[in-house]
């Protein structure tokens, strides 16, 4: 049996690789909601960018402002199971960024 580090954090979470949209709850954020869009173009660190066994993906709106080089979850059936990774990754990408909680103690 494993142990659990005292400090790790359990977030539960839901999500839902769709056709049209992506959804992604996880508990303490407001519900992730984006296109279902991927596109591997060069671009800048944009919101849904990750990088993924060496390669670098967008996902969301940001993919289908890249022009004709994204795909869909509706361009071919097999697209939901292919892409359910990188998408989930790319919907965690736009989570907002929180600060490491900071406690400080002074013993006098």
């Amino acid at each position: 049996m494993t142990s659990v580090h005292a400090l790790q954090k359990i977030f539960p979470a839901g999500f839902d690789n769709g056709y049209g949209n992506l959804k992604l709850l996880v508990e303490g954020f407001d519900v992730v909601r984006i296109p279902s869009y991927i596109s591997t173009a060069d671009m800048e660190d944009v919101p849904g960018r990750v990088e993924f066994e060496g390669k670098a993906y967008t996902v969301g709106e940001s993919a289908f402002r890249a022009g004709t080089h994204f795909e869909r979850n509706t361009d071919s059936n097999e697209n939901k199971v292919k892409n359910a990774l990188t998408t989930l990754l790319g919907a965690l990408a736009h989570l907002p960024h929180r600060k490491a909680a900071q406690s400080f103690h002074t013993d006098t």
